[in-house]
């Protein structure tokens, strides 16, 4: 493999001395403003083309016209505010593309049309405030996707739609205040979904029924104030509903879950678990409660929990543990109890059953 390093060396425009046999080039690290059309069209060999911390505001049509083998670009940290196709056009075998830190907030419908053996997508930190419908059409392949810190405040119904492999989606950091029942389909066989530390406060109730194949589910750090609806979530594993605005965990509240092994409430406001409330997590091992308003725990809370290995209580309020209180829990090997008002425990306080 030959390497060309042209980067720190205030270049101004693509250099055109470039060795044509180069198959990874670095151009970091300098002062491009402007891609013109066919800038590396002497370059067929090229396999990896790395751009990032520019100043390239400016793609001109054609601009990577003859990089037929390109597999790998990245454009991160320049001041690309707009994807348009013509641009991108002829890097049909891009398999990873980073667009990370720009000022991107607007895709061209259509522009990974091409692109259908793109893997990694990253896109954090521009200013993509929506996402549009049918954004990501063509990216069938695509097994990694971040949009993280770019301020975005809605997904429209079908933004994901050609997104069928095995993603990983990252949508944290962002300023999203609700999800549609379509605001999450095309995702059929999506792995990861994170959508921490954004701004949700509402979530229809089939947002997460297009889901069968997801793994993970990070819904922590928002307004979350009811449990949602977790129907089609068949497959999932690990749960993270942490530091939201949860009072109440109602019956059956996650007896759709059958495969969930951990299971993250901490950091809620949660002063009331209704009996039953944990039933059908009879596979589950993890159940984080610290950092609520609990005040007292009776037995009839942990109906289901036949699995649970450890159970975190922590920094709640509770003074008082019925007889049996932990009854339901026959595996129970770590419980946390710091840190709250008890003074004095019955002799079956924890009596864990059989």
């Amino acid at each position: 493999m030959k390497v060309h390093n042209g980067g720190h060396q205030n270049l101004t425009a693509v250099p055109t001395d470039i060795p044509p046999d180069s198959n990874e080039i670095y151009l970091t690290y300098n002062k491009i403003e402007i891609l013109e059309t066919e800038g590396f069209s002497y370059l067929p060999n090229c396999t990896g083309l790395y751009l990032s911390r520019n100043s390239i505001s400016v793609i001109e049509p054609l601009a990577f016209y003859g990089l037929s083998k390109l597999t790998s670009l990245s454009l991160e940290g320049n001041k690309i505010t707009i994807l348009e196709k013509e641009a991108f056009s002829g890097i049909s075998e891009i398999v990873r593309l980073d667009l990370t830190a720009n000022l991107i907030s607007f895709i061209e419908a259509g522009f990974f049309q091409s692109m259908g053996k793109l893997d990694r997508l990253r896109m954090e930190q521009n200013k993509l405030s929506s996402l549009k419908s049918d954004a990501f059409l063509g990216l069938s392949s695509c097994t990694y996707l971040t949009l993280k810190w770019n301020g975005m405040t809605e997904v429209e119904d079908g933004a994901f739609n050609g997104l069928d492999g095995q993603l990983r989606l990252d949508l944290s950091n962002n300023k999203i205040q609700s999800l549609s029942s379509e605001s999450l389909a095309g995702l059929s066989s999506c792995l990861n979904i994170d959508l921490s530390y954004n701004s949700l406060a509402n979530v229809e109730q089939n947002t997460f029924s297009h889901l069968a194949q997801l793994d993970q589910l990070s819904l922590g750090a928002n307004n979350i104030s009811t449990v949602p609806n977790f129907q089609g979530l068949v497959n999932l594993r690990a749960l993270f509903l942490h530091h939201n605005k949860i009072h109440l965990v109602p019956s059956r509240a996650f007896s759709d879950l059958g495969q969930c092994k951990e299971l993250h409430l901490e950091g809620n406001s949660i002063s009331h678990i209704a009996p039953g409330a944990f039933s059908g997590l009879h596979l589950l091992d993890v159940l984080f409660l610290y950092g609520n308003n609990l005040r007292e725990i009776k037995g009839e809370m942990w109906q289901g929990l036949n699995s649970l290995i450890l159970l975190s209580l922590s920094y709640n309020k509770i003074y008082d543990i019925s007889p049996g209180g932990f009854h339901h829990l026959p595996k129970l090997e770590f419980l946390g109890l710091n840190m709250n008002n008890l003074t004095t425990l019955s002799e079956d306080s924890f009596d864990f059953g059989e």
